[in-house]
């Protein structure tokens, strides 16, 4: 996302050198400074949705990693196998969940709630 940097140096530098040798230069400046500020609001809201979208998979992917660890810890107390809370074996435990149990617990784990709820808070200003 930094050539919008190289975009707004250009214009920059644009009207330095077009302004020299424009005759209605208050007229050239305020479409120059429109045409800045369009643009940068372009970037902010195209930065923005970028970011948007990124924070949103994280949200999703830790429900969904929570929802994998409730439900792996559903089967061992089923199963019988006692695990220990601060074991480090979290990754493990996900691992060895099937790959129907994790579609499940992806469909399962409220993120298009959670989602639709937050997304209202993150808008842009």
């Amino acid at each position: 996302m930094d050539y919008w940097r190289y975009d707004i140096y250009e214009d920059i530098y644009r009207i330095n050198r077009i302004l020299p040798y424009t005759a209605g230069k208050t007229k050239m400046i305020r479409q120059w400074m429109d045409s800045v500020n369009n643009r940068l609001l372009y970037y902010k809201g195209a930065q923005h949705y970028h970011l948007s979208r990124e924070v949103m998979t994280i949200l999703e992917l830790a429900l969904w990693k929570k929802q994998l660890e409730d439900n792996s810890d559903e089967v061992s107390v089923v199963v019988g196998e006692v695990v220990d809370e601060d074991d480090g074996r979290n990754g493990d435990k996900i691992d060895s969940v099937d790959g129907g149990a994790r579609q499940m617990a992806r469909i399962t784990c409220g993120a298009s709630i959670v989602i639709k709820n937050v997304l209202p808070f993150h808008k842009l200003r």
